[in-house]
């Protein structure tokens, strides 16, 4: 035996003794919620919809009789829940359990995408991502931005005029002309445009590691400290690609607003009025323009599942 198939058949072991053990402590402390059978190591992979998930779990509830559902990956219990009613209960009735974000390992810690507010842990920087988010399109403060959200539903009005049969093109092209100049002060190009491009790419990233057991380091961790040379490391080499996305949606727009906002030309937007009401007392400027910045990226990404639907 080689001592590359040495490492393999080693590595399989141990993640099969890490299955049983993670395995036997998950069900002591989840209640025994419905859902169809596990096989042996991998769980319900095989049961994990490639697409249109949110079908497929409704009729897994159907079958079951239930709003909630769970399936286990290697070891790892995934909770379904698929009624307003459970989701209001659980995320709402009783948000200081159940609120805060599981441990994404693939898209978080390797991709790089956790400065997100829709992937952060509970926690005071969360805390103060979901306050400035809340500034600057809350209630309130959605009506500083109805000049440029008219001019974005103007101009897509003409364009459906001129060329009617690109409907969904003219719907992405509003949704990125408002969310870009709303946040960053930055008209977009009306085709090709980078910032676009860039969040396209960022997407792609975000949907193929949050379905769920896509990726084995999600479930075993430990994993993320192989080199990308390893066998079976391909998902090391695909978060080294997708990392230069999400480091430039967090970075790009935000450099154009700095550097614009230092030439003193910048557009009224999002990102002057939050630095401008968070730094009013901050202690620490730099972890200020971090919330600002996951704040904003947030609603970057937030507005990139529009261009993509």
């Amino acid at each position: 035996m080689s001592s590359t198939d040495f490492l393999v058949v080693l590595g399989v072991l141990s993640l099969a003794t890490i299955w049983k053990v993670s395995s036997t402590r998950s069900q002591r402390h989840v209640k025994q919620i419905p859902g169809p059978p596990s096989q042996f190591l991998i769980g319900n992979l095989n049961d994990i919809p490639k697409e249109r998930a949110w079908i497929a779990y409704m009729k897994m509830s159907e079958q079951y009789g239930s709003d909630l559902l769970r399936l286990n990956v290697f070891g790892r219990n995934l909770i379904i829940v698929n009624s307003l009613e459970a989701a209001s209960d659980l995320f709402d009735g009783r948000s200081t359990i159940y609120n805060s974000r599981p441990r994404l390992v693939m898209l978080n810690e390797l991709i790089g995408f956790g400065y997100g507010m829709a992937f952060l842990p509970y926690g005071d920087h969360w805390r103060g991502t979901r306050k400035a988010f809340h500034q600057a399109l809350g209630p309130e403060g959605l009506k500083r931005w109805t000049d440029i959200e008219m001019k974005g539903a103007h101009r897509l009005l003409r364009n459906f005029l001129e060329k009617p049969d690109d409907f969904m093109d003219h719907i992405r092209h509003m949704a990125a002309e408002i969310i870009m100049r709303l946040a960053y002060g930055i008209d977009v190009q009306p085709k090709n445009d980078p910032y676009v491009d860039i969040a396209d790419s960022g997407i792609r990233a975000i949907e193929a590691s949050t379905n769920a057991g896509s990726y084995l380091v999600d479930s075993f961790p430990a994993l993320k400290h192989i080199p990308e040379w390893f066998p079976g490391a391909r998902f090391q080499r695909e978060a080294k690609e997708w990392r230069v996305f999400a480091m430039a949606m967090l970075e790009q727009p935000y450099e154009f607003f700095k550097k614009h906002l230092e030439e003193g030309n910048v557009p009224y937007c999002a990102a002057n009025v939050l630095l401008e009401r968070m730094n009013k007392g901050s202690q620490d400027p730099k972890e200020t323009e971090s919330i600002v910045k996951a704040t904003l990226s947030s609603m970057y990404a937030g507005m990139s599942f529009v261009w993509k639907e």
